[in-house]
């Protein structure tokens, strides 16, 4: 039995609890918060600060559920201290800061990053499509991903979202993190991004919540992407373009389209002025909706008891960081943005848009944490 540890027990710490409910050989043993819980189960043992936790040696791993700013802190604590570790998404708010912390890893040593979206039955067939060459060589990829609605009362309840100083980003560390890791994680890193980016144009915060964006690759891809935290009505449509055909992911449908003849042969070989290869569209069946969180986390304690591995190790983290980052410098600067990013230029200019947290509104908020999760 995997004893775990959930530092951090506000939203996401609760909704990771509950998901350990339902995971097999494994059990919420201690949770880590300066505020005393009073429906916390009596089996569990609540802690005031992580080396108390820690020095009780009654975890097996520990999970980082706190606010963004203290992922890295909280984490190195944990790995100091040869602990398996589940940080949350995003590991830091700055590449620099990954760097620091992925720096001398111990590999004996289980440590994970909850970017889940890996797990989702279409994202992990579109990548088995994409791995077989269905569809040939890929030339352009478009992402709406405007399904990533929050309203104001989301960042006004909190003193650290919505801020530089507690999240280092808006929609793209926060929300879109995952679909840039799902993105990086199918068609490997690009050459150059450009971004405009635009701050607060839908809430009252520091940080974008609107983004449009053009990542170009050595290969001549072109990846176009959209997205919004405050649109209605959103969408997430994926659409990929290859040489043999296409895939087309749009708000839960899965479609593929095969080409009669590749679109490079047929055009240089056919007579016909205004001719085009027969196009054939299938949908494609993906597994029974799963819910990823638990599929990660079902991994991780399954890596723990010594029947598997992780297959997001939390150096697996660092690239959609860095491309998140990346975007928002583009946007600072006006200009195109080379990868790999400079990492000490980028938290510079990030510190110097940091003015603090701001003072929380103390209206009571209706919380669903499943209605999140986009």
């Amino acid at each position: 039995m995997v004893r775990i540890g959930l530092i951090g027990y506000g939203n996401i710490g609760r909704a990771h609890h509950a998901t350990l409910d339902q995971i097999s050989n494994c059990a919420v043993a201690a949770v880590c918060s300066r505020t005393e819980i009073a429906d916390l189960p009596a089996e569990i043992v609540q802690f005031k600060s992580i080396d108390a936790m820690l020095d009780a040696e009654v975890c097996d791993a520990v999970a980082v559920c706190t606010p963004t700013f203290d992922h890295i802190e909280s984490a190195r604590r944990v790995l100091d201290r040869g602990v398996a570790l589940m940080v949350e998404k995003p590991i830091a708010r700055d590449k620099a800061a990954v760097l620091g912390l992925i720096r001398g890893l111990d590999p004996s040593v289980p440590a994970c990053v909850m970017l889940n979206q890996r797990f989702q039955p279409a994202y992990a067939k579109i990548k088995e499509i994409l791995d077989t060459q269905t569809i040939g060589d890929l030339y352009r990829v478009s992402w709406h991903m405007t399904a990533w609605y929050r309203p104001e009362i989301y960042f006004q309840t909190s003193t650290w979202r919505g801020t530089w100083s507690g999240e280092g980003g808006g929609l793209l560390l926060n929300q879109c993190i995952h679909n840039i890791d799902v993105l990086q994680w199918m068609l490997g890193m690009p050459a150059s991004v450009w971004a405009d980016c635009r701050f607060g144009k839908f809430h009252d915060i520091e940080v974008e919540d609107e983004v449009h964006a053009t990542m170009n690759y050595a290969n001549n891809l072109v990846v176009q992407l959209t997205a919004s935290s405050g649109e209605l009505p959103g969408i997430n449509v994926l659409e990929l373009v290859g040489d043999l055909g296409a895939i087309r992911y749009a708000d839960g449908n899965l479609q593929v389209a095969r080409l009669s003849q590749g679109r490079g042969d047929h055009s240089t070989t056919t007579l016909d002025m205004f001719g085009q290869p027969e196009v054939y569209w299938e949908t494609v069946s993906v597994e029974e909706q799963i819910n990823p969180h638990e599929a990660l986390w079902q991994e991780f304690v399954d890596t723990l008891n010594g029947s598997g591995s992780s297959s997001v190790p939390l150096d697996e983290g660092l690239n959609s960081i860095e491309l998140a980052n990346a975007l928002l410098y583009s946007s600072w600067t006006d200009a195109s943005v080379e990868l790999p990013l400079d990492a000490n230029a980028y938290a510079k200019a990030l510190a110097r848009r940091e003015t603090g947290f701001r003072e929380a509104s103390n209206t009571q908020a209706n919380i669903d944490m499943n209605a999140s999760y986009r």
